[in-house]
């Protein structure tokens, strides 16, 4: 018999990150709480442009979000 195991995500703990490049800074923000409820609102994400020597590569984000496993 198996035990029940359920993910939840933990209240402040999501966030998005903008990892360092040469064409980006590092940096984190705090998101709302709410990305296991529905989404929550990342804003602008912007996007590739023509001859851009970075590729888009500024605009590469990641979220993060805690869990917590029960």
């Amino acid at each position: 018999m198996s035990a029940h195991r359920g993910l939840s995500v933990l209240p402040g703990g999501t966030e998005v990150v903008n990892i360092k490049t040469k064409c980006a800074k590092d940096k984190k923000e705090p998101l709302p709480d709410g990305i296991a409820e529905g989404g929550i609102d990342i804003g602008v994400v912007g996007g590739w442009l023509p001859r851009d020597p970075c590729r888009g590569e500024e605009f590469d984000r990641y979220v993060l979000f805690t869990l917590d496993v029960s």
